[in-house]
C-alpha cells in the first residue's frame, strides 16, 4: 500500500514539475522579462520594462467614439442640472460648491475635445461670477465661450453670450446706484448728526453700512461706522462706540488699510476703553490684516496659474491648460471677499464709470435681441428686452 502511495505521489511530482517548465516555456516574452527584472533587482528603474511601455503610450490619448458619447452624455445631463439649478444654489450660497463642479465638467469636456460643452459651461461659470461680483472673471469666461461659439458658428450660443454680456453691464450699473445712493444717504446721516437728529442719522448710518457691505464696499462702509463713532460719543454710548470702532478697524485691516485700523486704535486708547477690550481689538486687527497678506498671496498663486493656463491654451494644450484652471480656482477658494475687493474707487467715480456700462448694455442686448428674432426665439427675445428696461 505504501509502495502504490509512493508511486502515486512520484508521478504527480513529475507531472507538476513538467506543467511548470511548459508554462514557463509559452509566457509572454513582456512575462519572462518582467520576471527577470525582478531577479536581478526592483531598485533599478532602467531595468522596468512596464516603465518602458508607459512611455510608448502617446501625450494624448483618442478616446473610443462609444465612451466618449457617454461621458459626454453624463456632461450634458450635468450642465442641464446645474443650469436649471444655478438660481436656487446661489440662493443657498452654494457659489463655490457650484464653481468647482463647474471647473471640472469644462476640463473633462475640454479633455474630450467637445468644444461646445466646453463653452455652455464658461457662459454658465460667467453667469456665476457675475452673481457673485467678480466682474472681471465673468468677462474673461465669456470672451472665451465667445471665442468656442465663434469658431463653431454657433449664432444661438453667441447671442446668449452677448446676452450675458449685457446682463453683466447692467449689475455693474446697478451696483454703481446703489453706491451712489448709498453715499447720498451717508451725506444725509452726517447732516442729521450735525442738527442732534440722533435717531434717524443712526438708521441711516445703519443702512449706509449694510449697502455698502453687499455691493463689497468696505472701505465704505468703515467710514459710515466712523460717523456711528462719533454719534455714539455725543449721546454717551460707550460700549456701543468701541464696537463701531472695532468694527471699523477689523475693515480697514481686512482690506489693507492698516494705518487707519491702528488710528483708530490709538482713539480707542485715548478714550479710556479697557485693557482687556483693547488687547481683544488689537489681536483682531492682526488677525484680519495677517488674512489680508496671505490672501493677497493666494491671489498672486492664482493670477500665476491664469498665465500658466493662456500659455498652454495657445500651445493647443487644453488638457494641460484646464487642469491649471482649476488650480487657479482652488487658489481663490479661501481668499476672503474684502481681499478681493480691496481697490474700491469712490462712489462718484463708480457712477462715472456706469456710463459706459450702460451704452456696452445696450449693444450687447441689441445683438441679442436681433439673433433671437431671426432665429424665431421670442421667449429669448422677450426676455432680453425685460433685460433692457431695467436699463436706466
Amino acid at each position: 500500500m505504501r509502495q502504490y502511495r509512493a508511486l502515486i505521489v512520484g508521478v504527480l511530482g513529475v507531472v507538476l514539475l513538467a506543467a511548470y517548465f511548459l508554462t514557463g516555456e509559452r509566457a509572454p516574452p513582456e512575462q519572462r522579462s518582467y520576471a527577470r527584472w525582478w531577479e536581478i533587482g526592483a531598485t533599478d528603474p532602467r531595468n522596468d520594462p512596464i516603465r518602458e511601455r508607459r512611455r510608448e503610450v502617446p501625450a494624448k490619448a483618442e478616446f473610443p467614439e462609444a465612451f466618449k458619447r457617454v461621458i459626454l452624455g453624463q456632461a450634458s445631463d450635468e450642465l442641464a442640472e446645474l443650469d436649471k439649478e444655478l438660481a436656487e444654489m446661489l440662493t443657498r450660497g452654494n457659489i463655490e460648491f457650484v464653481r468647482e463642479r463647474l471647473l471640472r465638467l469644462t476640463a473633462r469636456a475640454s479633455e474630450l475635445g467637445e468644444r461646445v460643452t466646453v463653452a455652455r459651461a464658461l457662459s454658465l461659470l460667467g453667469q456665476l461670477s457675475v452673481e457673485s461680483q467678480d466682474f472681471d472673471a465673468a468677462e474673461v469666461y465669456f470672451e472665451e465661450a465667445l471665442d468656442i461659439y465663434h469658431a463653431h458658428g454657433d449664432e444661438i450660443g453667441i447671442a446668449q453670450v452677448h446676452m450675458n454680456l449685457g446682463k453683466m453691464h447692467l449689475k455693474l450699473r446697478q451696483r454703481a446706484r446703489i453706491a451712489g445712493k448709498a453715499y447720498d444717504r451717508l451725506l444725509l446721516a452726517r447732516w442729521q448728526l450735525s442738527q442732534g437728529r440722533y435717531g434717524a442719522a443712526e438708521a441711516n448710518l445703519r443702512l449706509v453700512i449694510d449697502e455698502n457691505l453687499a455691493i463689497h464696499r468696505f472701505g465704505a462702509a468703515a467710514s459710515a461706522y466712523k460717523s456711528l463713532m462719533r454719534l455714539y460719543v455725543e449721546t454717551g454710548f460707550q460700549t456701543e462706540f468701541e464696537l463701531a470702532a472695532g468694527e471699523a478697524a477689523s475693515l480697514y485691516a481686512a482690506s489693507g488699510q492698516l494705518q487707519d485700523a491702528e488710528w483708530l486704535i490709538e482713539v480707542l486708547s485715548d478714550s479710556g476703553v479697557d485693557e482687556w477690550r483693547l488687547v481683544a481689538i488689537e489681536h483682531q486687527i492682526d488677525a484680519d490684516y495677517a488674512e489680508f497678506v496671505a490672501n493677497t498671496r493666494q491671489i498672486a498663486v492664482a493670477e500665476d496659474y491664469q498665465r500658466l493656463f493662456r500659455h498652454y491654451r495657445a500651445l493647443g494644450n487644453d488638457e494641460r491648460a484646464w487642469s491649471l484652471r482649476v488650480r487657479a480656482d482652488e487658489s481663490l477658494r479661501q481668499v476672503a471677499k474684502r481681499a478681493m475687493y480691496r481697490r474700491t474707487p469712490d462712489a462718484l467715480a463708480v457712477l462715472y464709470a456706469s456710463m459706459n456700462d450702460i451704452e456696452r448694455a445696450h449693444e450687447y442686448f441689441a445683438l441679442a435681441s436681433r439673433t433671437f428674432a431671426e432665429a424665431g426665439r421670442p421667449d429669448l427675445t422677450e426676455k432680453t428686452e425685460r433685460l433692457v428696461r431695467e436699463l436706466r
